[in-house]
């Protein structure tokens, strides 16, 4: 690649970056007033402008070009994360595989920060998927995980396996119990 092309590409990364984080920032702050905000100044009233956490940060750029900055993906190859990510905490081989993803695995990140994408996406894009009593990565969790990687693993026949042994109504919302006539 000529020295040219590189700042071309180097360039495009930083805006495509740029554009996804005023994207959360404007989703934020619409749903919290949308009538109110103003991606270029903040909120009308002088609020400012939401961060994001490093977890969130790491996500949208090394994450988010593929399964989407809120969790869904336009391309059919790679897996919807909003709904579905929540069903892999279902079983203690579903939280493993996650963290061993080469992808995930191999991030240039600490394992601090790693555990904090990992809560980013399965408690903001777990939705119903999500079991009530699912707990937070830690920080030792990843750290442990993350030396024995899933490679030269055909991912999708193993997260096949793993969805199998999974119960389909584990992350599914429990229908009301019916009332009695009054």
């Amino acid at each position: 690649m000529t020295p040219r092309a590189k700042a071309v590409a180097a360039a495009r990364r930083a805006a495509l970056v740029l554009t996804v984080v005023a994207g959360v920032m404007a989703a934020r702050a619409r749903a919290d007033d949308p009538a109110a905000f103003n991606p270029l100044q903040g909120s009308a009233q002088g609020t400012p402008v939401p961060t994001l956490t490093a977890g969130e940060t790491h996500y949208m750029q090394s994450c988010g070009g593929c399964h989407g900055i809120l969790g869904s993906s336009a391309r059919g190859n790679v897996p919807e994360l909003r709904g579905n990510v929540g069903r892999l905490m279902c079983t203690q081989a579903g939280r493993e595989y996650i963290v061993r993803l080469p992808n995930v695995a191999f991030a240039g990140v600490d394992d601090s920060v790693l555990a904090e994408v990992l809560n980013y996406v399965i408690f903001s894009f777990g939705d119903a998927s999500l079991p009530q009593d699912v707990k937070p990565y830690t920080a030792e969790e990843v750290g442990k995980l993350r030396r024995e990687p899933n490679k030269n693993t055909n991912l999708w026949n193993l997260r096949q396996a793993i969805m199998a042994q999974t119960d389909p109504d584990c992350g599914r919302p429990k229908p009301e119990a019916a009332r009695p006539a009054q």
